[in-house]
């Protein structure tokens, strides 16, 4: 929103002048009235995109920039004094040099419409402009320092669609600067022109440029970059690169570096030229194609004919190798030539006139046409071949073997080995292996299906794996010499036979489950007994190793010497607390004193009292608490000890 004064309080060819304290409350109402906007600019006109001019023999009518036109800027750049003009709404910049010297009369129209001879014929709409000068060639014309109110030469602020303005006694060489602003903001044509003065303007300044990409359109293959150049004619001073429209930022100079696909389109721009102009090329980058040399067999019919139709686009992933599908396609052809040209592909099925017969497969970069590379392809047509291997139909182990491994190489001996495939598979058609070589990890019916041209078939084998029998004979354990003792063999299954053996060697006619076992006096060492649990299939053993008691006799002794030789040194009642249990052991001196007392006595006295003092030597009773009804003693056992030392 702005305020300008009606008509008749301007003077056109006079400067606005209004008393700053009487406008700056406006100003203010209205700034906060935009601060709740938001303001967004627009593309071009800016000093920097300046035009040269001169008044010729016609004035220079051009389209205005307005509100209606996404590329235009919405106000002039801050930072020269804009003078009378107290907003510049869709600035268009000009400059114009003195040819001959004097004075120049010039006039700004802006209408709607304007006719064949120049005439403005529409609506007419709100122009204004300031112009600054002199300034001597090779200044910086937008040098904002420059470009204030000591080098103003006229501005209206008017609400008028004609703007006149004068340039005083102008020298040759002297250059001008003109903005012109669309105050009305609506669509429409600005004319600017020399109407009088003896002055004229230097039309040398405006010039038609051109620039042309020199390399033109490139397909490259195996190449990543290349290096687009430029020839220009006319003043150009400034270079802009795009790729696909999207400028590349910081790349101002005449050649460019391309590494990507795509359109590269170059603008060049200069003071002196009469619009910027530009040159388009497209550039690709493909991948080096490659082709492999390929056979493709198919399987005779009946008829034996050598004829066959042959699937050639399913063999395409072998003519690619390890080239990315999704960027090759590739195409069969009758000749070299025709593969080289791109012509009169083969359809697929094909069905061969010869046998054998080479046709030709080309590789084309999708990027690229011009990428290509092409192979031969022997089509072969041969008798179907029935593979034989040495596999079983079916396995069995039991379940703490390891699994068998099996061979699936064909016995054949007229065939390519090297022309075999194999893919192992469960009952559930999951794929397991595609080696030759297997080995499963569970029972369940497995198959290999075998390739070979014209003899792909496949076997099947099941794997059984047999639970093995259980077996346990308990902790190893000690006995007393000469006592029968009882070995159980614990099994999980019935029906199984059984094997005894005594430190490996086997017994023979012990045959159940149980067995027998006496120790003799006077045995030495451990004695290992083993059981052998079979069930046909499997077996399980389990072996238990027996010794004599230190006591071997497996009686309450009736001495101990507690001297450190390792010979009855302590009252050693292990026997009887396997056998019963102790809940505790009390020993009397001869006086009836109790000197040592011991619950779930195991081994504990060697001469001690209770407090761990030693005791002299001399006859002791002891009383043994049992937890049981012992065979041999009962519920309790007395008697009487002699303690031997080698001193007292």
């Amino acid at each position: 929103m702005e305020i300008k004064l009606p008509n008749s309080f301007w003077d056109c060819q006079h400067y606005f002048k209004v008393n700053l304290k009487t406008i700056v409350p406006i100003v203010s109402f209205f700034l906060l009235m935009l601060s709740s906007t938001s303001v967004f600019a627009q593309g071009g006109g800016t000093c920097a995109d300046i035009q040269p001019f001169c008044a010729g023999n016609d004035a220079l009518i051009f389209a205005n920039c307005n509100d209606q036109d996404p590329n235009c800027n919405a106000t002039a750049e801050a930072g020269p004094d804009y003078g009378c003009l107290f907003s510049q709404p869709y600035p268009a910049w000009f400059y114009l040099q003195i040819d001959q010297p004097g004075n120049l009369d010039f006039e700004i129209i802006q209408n709607t419409a304007f006719n064949a001879n120049g005439d403005p014929i529409g609506q007419g709409l709100d122009v204004d402009f300031i112009a600054w000068g002199p300034f001597q060639p090779g200044d910086d014309l937008c040098d904002y320092t420059q470009l204030q109110s000591f080098n103003e030469i006229a501005c209206s602020y008017s609400a008028q669609p004609i703007e006149n303005f004068t340039i005083p006694n102008a020298q040759t060489g002297e250059i001008y600067v003109l903005v012109i602003t669309n105050y009305n903001r609506n669509p429409g044509y600005i004319k600017l022109g020399q109407i009088g003065g003896d002055g004229s303007t230097n039309c040398d300044i405006v010039f038609d440029c051109s620039v042309t990409i020199n390399e033109g359109d490139q397909n490259l293959c195996g190449e990543d970059e290349v290096l687009l150049t430029t020839t220009v004619s006319g003043p150009v001073e400034t270079y802009e690169w795009y790729l696909n429209d999207v400028l590349i930022v910081g790349e101002t100079s005449s050649e460019y570096l391309a590494t990507e696909t795509g359109e590269y389109k170059v603008i060049a721009n200069g003071t002196e030229c009469n619009s910027p102009v530009e040159d388009i090329v497209n550039v690709s980058f493909g991948p080096i194609a490659t082709a492999e040399a390929i056979d493709i067999t198919a399987c005779d019919d009946s008829s034996n004919d050598g004829v066959e139709a042959f699937d050639l686009d399913g063999n395409s992933s072998r003519v690619l190798g390890n080239q990315d599908p999704n960027e090759f396609t590739v195409t069969y052809y009758l000749t070299q030539a025709n593969a080289d040209a791109g012509e009169a592909p083969l359809t697929s099925p094909y069905t061969n006139v010869t046998n054998p017969q080479t046709i030709y497969a080309r590789v084309e970069s999708n990027v690229s046409a011009v990428c290509y590379a092409t192979s031969e392809v022997e089509l072969k047509v041969v008798e179907t071949v029935e593979i034989t291997t040495d596999l079983p139909t079916s396995a069995e182990i039991c379940d703490v073997e390891e699994f068998p491994v099996f061979d699936a190489t064909p016995t054949n001996t007229d065939i390519d080995l090297s022309l075999v495939t194999y893919e192992w598979v469960d009952q559930d058609n999951n794929v397991l292996s595609t080696e030759a070589i297997f080995s499963p990890s569970a029972a369940g019916t497995y198959t290999v299906n075998i390739g070979y041209p014209c003899g792909d078939t496949s076997f099947t084998i099941v794997m059984n794996v047999i639970a093995s029998p259980t077996v346990d004979l308990g902790a190893d354990f000690q006995i007393c010499a000469n006592q029968t003792t009882i070995l159980t063999a614990n099994t999980d299954v019935e029906g199984v036979t059984f094997q005894w053996y005594l430190n490996s060697t086997l017994l023979e006619g012990e045959t159940n489950n149980t067995l027998e076992v006496v120790i003799e006096q006077g045995t030495i060492g451990t004695q290992t007994y083993t059981v052998l649990v079979s069930n046909d299939q499997c077996t399980a053993e389990d072996s238990v190793d027996l010794t004599l008691y230190p006591i071997t006799n497996c009686i309450i002794s009736e001495g101990i010497s507690p001297n450190g030789d390792g010979y009855n040194d302590i009252l050693d009642l292990n026997f009887l607390n396997d056998r019963t249990g102790i809940r505790k052991i009390q020993i009397f001196n001869r006086f009836g004193t109790l000197v040592y007392v011991q619950d779930n006595y195991t081994n504990q006295w060697e001469g001690q009292t209770t407090d761990g003092d030693e005791l002299p030597t001399g006859t002791y009773f002891y009383v043994i608490d049992l937890a049981g009804n012992d065979a041999v003693y009962g519920e309790q056992a007395t008697g009487w000890i002699y303690l031997n030392k080698k001193a007292n």
